[in-house]
């Protein structure tokens, strides 16, 4: 793992902020981590509650993917894969590279449908806003897409704030999204990170 950035992440029970880190270049030692402390509280009728990270992420270190996660107090709180070599299909940055979310997961205990009260809060806007961040370091204009889960819709649509860009009949019937470089640039100045 390598310590990318640290950033600030919300304790539900007291409001308390606390300082997290983002790492990238996890490797499958770390994903085993995090995979056997959700294991157990990973809810089964969840869209997701199937996944297995360490079986869903075949080509670390391929070059055209990064895996990263953030982390408090040695406690993977959310996972993220990115894909460096997709495309926009928004009509304003038709055919521009973006970072492509492929894979995107808050720990059991922050997920708003968990058994078990919240923990901490933004774990999932937290990673999206690095994504944003990743699109600007690598040139990519801080264009960023998604295909969503159906729960998940209404967090990209009304809380990131990304454009709906309709169902992908191509990729599960699930929907795409995708946010601009202006969309992106509001995000992360709303949040302080830029």
């Amino acid at each position: 793992m390598k310590l990318i950035r640290q950033v600030p992440l919300k304790l539900v029970s007291t409001g308390q902020v606390v300082a997290a880190e983002v790492y990238g270049r996890l490797d499958m030692k770390d994903l085993r981590t995090a995979e056997s402390s959700w294991q157990v509280y990973r809810p089964k009728s969840a869209e997701h509650g199937h996944w297995r990270w360490t079986d869903k992420i075949p080509s670390l270190g391929s070059g055209t993917n990064e895996l990263c996660g953030l982390w408090h107090e040695n406690e993977c709180q959310g996972l993220m894969e990115v894909l460096m070599d997709r495309v926009s299909r928004s009509p304003a940055t038709l055919g521009q590279p973006l970072v492509y979310i492929n894979y995107i997961e808050s720990a059991p205990w922050n997920q708003a449908n968990s058994a078990s009260a919240l923990k901490y809060i933004g774990v999932g806007s937290i990673l999206i806003a690095f994504a944003m961040l990743l699109s600007r370091d690598v040139g990519y204009n801080d264009v960023v897409g998604l295909h969503s889960l159906t729960a998940a819709e209404s967090f990209y649509s009304h809380v990131i704030g990304m454009t709906d860009l309709g169902i992908d009949t191509n990729y599960d019937g699930l929907r795409y999204f995708e946010m601009s470089q202006p969309q992106s640039t509001s995000y992360l100045k709303k949040r302080g990170l830029i």
